[in-house]
């Protein structure tokens, strides 16, 4: 019982840190994706510490808060999908230590780019359709990509996806700190 409780009352201090930073990302325009990320990287913690369903309880609630607090709707759907793929990866780190399989490089990778890549494909069909496609018109890299689509778009392809192995990076040296300093402090 002691377990849950503590579990609880830490989800519940990482909902209200990740929505006071999401909200904080509305008003900031310099740094929304650090700001983003951080939120994220704090679902990351409950996560590994205190199981997946922890995580899923605190992307829940800290979702709906953020719908209802932030100003910018647009970045609770982007902190939404940077959250699940960071419960994603700590699922895998999860099944990697408990099964004491190899689990390869390979495979975990595959998952991690299918994941990402339907999440990024979902955040660009919700932005589309609920801002139109006259927003994207007056957008730098909507010009740059329509005006050499042979060009435009690998470009933006192979940038999007390195921006994932840049969060996935940052997340993994992220939670190797957290680790290293909370480690004695959680148990």
């Amino acid at each position: 019982m002691l377990l849950k409780s503590r579990a609880v009352a830490f989800a519940g201090m990482a909902t209200a840190l990740a929505v006071i930073i999401v909200t904080i990302a509305g008003y900031i325009d310099v740094s929304t994706l650090f700001l983003l990320a951080l939120a994220s990287f704090i679902g990351g913690i409950v996560t590994r510490y205190f199981k997946v369903r922890y995580g899923v309880l605190f992307l829940l609630a800290s979702v709906t808060l953020s719908f209802i607090l932030a100003p910018q709707k647009m970045y609770v759907l982007t902190y939404l999908a940077m959250t699940v793929y960071v419960i994603v990866e700590e699922s895998i780190d999860l099944n990697k230590s408990n099964e004491h399989k190899t689990f390869s490089l390979v495979k975990e990778w595959i998952i991690k780019a299918l994941v990402y890549n339907v999440l990024l494909a979902v955040i660009i069909l919700v932005n589309y359709y609920l801002l139109g496609f006259d927003m994207y018109k007056f957008s730098g890299v909507y010009r740059v990509v329509m005006s050499n689509l042979a060009f435009g778009l690998p470009l933006m392809i192979l940038v999007l996806e390195l921006m994932m192995v840049v969060f996935d990076r940052a997340y993994v040296y992220f939670m190797r700190v957290i680790d290293h300093r909370l480690l004695n402090r959680m148990k």
